[in-house]
């Protein structure tokens, strides 16, 4: 006996279940690419305005290229939650003070100047990394470097 060729029914059930798996993965994979955007963009802000905040603060030490002034501004980071680095450059680039510690792959994720972060990069990177100018009186006068992690996403889109 040679195979029977598939039925209507059977062809139909398949179309179906096709269809409908189909369905399923397209849905998934946008919502997952939803919640993906929204949190990139909730992270990226919470970290810029931290960045901005520490920046003030920073700001008289940095312009006086004041080591230990510039640390005391820094000392709350390990009170801010997920914030595993920062570091204040003065304008020449030369560190002034840092605090904390952060393994950065080089294709992690950094807050680009034009503030559109991408989501794959988000994605497939372990930290985020924002930089801001260093501001007092006007004059920019350094920079502030925060390197926040980012392990809470998977857990979140799974």
């Amino acid at each position: 006996m040679a195979g029977r060729p598939p039925s209507l029914q059977r062809k139909l059930v398949l179309l179906v279940l096709s269809a409908v798996t189909a369905a399923v993965a397209v849905s998934t994979g946008f919502a997952v690419w939803q919640q993906a955007t929204s949190y990139a963009t909730t992270r990226k802000q919470a970290l810029v305005a931290t960045a901005q905040v520490f920046a003030a603060a920073a700001g008289p030490a940095t312009a006086a290229h004041n080591r230990e002034g510039a640390f005391f501004a820094l000392r709350a980071i390990g009170q801010v939650p997920n914030l595993q680095y920062a570091v204040i450059r003065g304008s020449d680039g030369r560190e002034l003070a840092s605090l904390g510690s952060a393994s950065r792959l080089a294709n992690d994720a950094t807050v680009p100047a034009d503030g559109e972060l991408s989501v794959f990069d988000l994605l497939v990177s372990g930290t985020l990394q924002v930089d801001v100018a260093i501001v007092n009186g006007g004059d920019t006068v350094g920079r502030l470097t925060l390197v926040g992690g980012i392990a809470d996403l998977w857990p979140r889109l799974l």
